[in-house]
């Protein structure tokens, strides 16, 4: 039989947080059990759980129950109300929940909320003002605009290429 994953310390959680944030990957279920075993022992722990809430995130398959990723983040939302970045991932959730069901208005309405508050915690964020866009952008896939961005995946250019830098 597999052994019981140990707990985290806070130093790793917070090292496994930046990472899965900074990353695409997909966790490991192992990976996931041991941030789930941390939020048990400590359910206040913000960073925890905000770093279960990635880890359920990015371990989705397509079409998969994204409820207690969304549950994490947006108890860790609540557990660091000034963590923007935070706020963003939970939009970007709510945002994609969006993109799949155009009948979802709440799940429109808290992720334009959650942007909205994440650019008075920090307004010069510009990742959101990019989230927004796209969100306004592909609430009316009749457009044309919308109908092109559709079922774009711009995570893969984020940082690449294509950003355009006013620096030589």
């Amino acid at each position: 039989s597999e052994a019981v994953p140990t707990l985290l310390q806070a130093s790793e959680v917070a090292e496994k947080y930046n990472s899965l944030l900074a990353s695409e990957r997909r966790p490991s279920q192992k990976e996931v059990q041991r941030l789930r075993n941390v939020v048990k022992a400590k359910p206040q722990d913000a960073t925890a759980r905000g770093a279960l809430g990635l880890a359920l995130m990015r371990s989705l398959k397509p079409g998969s129950d994204d409820r207690e990723a969304v549950r994490e983040l947006n108890a860790a939302v609540v557990l660091a109300p000034a963590a923007v970045d935070l706020h963003v991932k939970l939009a970007n959730v709510l945002h994609s929940r969006h993109r799949n069901n155009a009948d979802d208005h709440f799940s429109r309405k808290e992720s334009l909320g959650l942007y909205k508050t994440a650019l008075r915690l920090r307004p010069d964020e510009e990742e959101v003002y990019y989230q927004l866009g796209r969100l306004h952008a592909l609430s009316d896939g009749k457009t044309a605009m919308g109908k092109k961005l559709e079922g774009y995946n711009h995570s893969k250019f984020v940082g690449g290429d294509d950003d355009v830098s006013t620096t030589h």
